[in-house]
């Protein structure tokens, strides 16, 4: 299969000086120091199959933002996507981070207290009725219908993929150190029928079994795909805290994907 570039004009370049200094003025704080509590409002619903979930919503100023889903990784919660939401809403995004079921606030289920420890295969492919009902609540808050993605993390990253798989209407997807295989969640053959929607692919050199299934998915995927490899072993969200510049790569990415930037996609001969 023939590799893949963005060839991008001089603009384009300048764009993206400019969006990556606005990213660095808004951002002085560390990823470490975020709090939940700097960024958004809580929201609370339901998911078809009775769990109810607790996120955060960072809404964007301007009418009909572009839309981001953000998915954490296995036993952490909302409140590592803080200092992302803080600087995508900056950037124009209004993005929602909710606890996955079983997580943080999100352990309720018709009224039964429920822990993500007892989860089968079963139960994680299950999980994906909570981004429906996240992008259920985005679409309620004002968001572009046309222009959503979805950012996951780990386990996240597998279950968004998945996701996007099914639901024309999520316009692209980033991915956060993916896994072949998370807890049963296999999305190698899910890539290879992805249809052509863009996908962002980071992972780290030291992290071997996400850089090596990066690899795998970047090589299958039908549409335009992107692997961006950084030093060290950082995986998932934490990568994010290790590299502060690549949350500002994200938030470009899908400005140029939303925005239609001046590039041509096309496979190197």
């Amino acid at each position: 299969m023939t590799s893949r570039r963005v060839e991008v004009s001089c603009c384009f370049y300048t764009s993206f000086l400019c969006f990556a200094l606005t990213v660095l003025a808004v951002g002085g704080c560390s990823p470490r120091d975020s709090d939940e509590n700097r960024a958004g409002d809580r929201v609370e619903f339901s998911t078809a199959d009775g769990f109810r979930l607790v996120g955060k919503i960072h809404r964007a100023s301007g009418e009909r933002p572009p839309g981001l889903i953000l998915v954490h990784m296995l036993g952490t919660d909302r409140g590592r996507w803080a200092h992302f939401m803080e600087l995508a809403g900056q950037a124009g995004y209004t993005s929602l981070a909710y606890d996955m079921r079983g997580h943080g606030e999100s352990r309720q289920r018709n009224g039964v207290t429920v822990s993500f420890r007892s989860f089968n295969e079963k139960d994680w492919v299950a999980a994906l009725a909570d981004i429906a009902a996240a992008k259920e609540t985005l679409l309620n808050a004002g968001v572009d219908p046309q222009n959503i993605a979805i950012v996951g993390a780990s386990l996240g990253a597998n279950l968004a993929l998945r996701f996007a798989k099914d639901d024309p209407q999520i316009q692209a997807v980033v991915l956060l150190s993916p896994g072949e295989t998370y807890r049963g969640i296999e999305v190698v053959s899910v890539m290879e029928h992805f249809r052509r929607r863009p996908v962002l692919i980071l992972a780290t050199e030291g992290d071997t079994y996400s850089a090596a299934s990066g690899a795998k998915l970047q090589e299958v995927a039908p549409g335009f795909s992107e692997l961006r490899m950084h030093p060290g072993s950082a995986h998932g969200t934490d990568l994010l805290d290790a590299h502060p510049d690549a949350t500002g790569q994200i938030l470009f990415w899908l400005q140029a994907i939303f925005e239609g930037e001046s590039a041509e996609i096309r496979p190197d001969l």
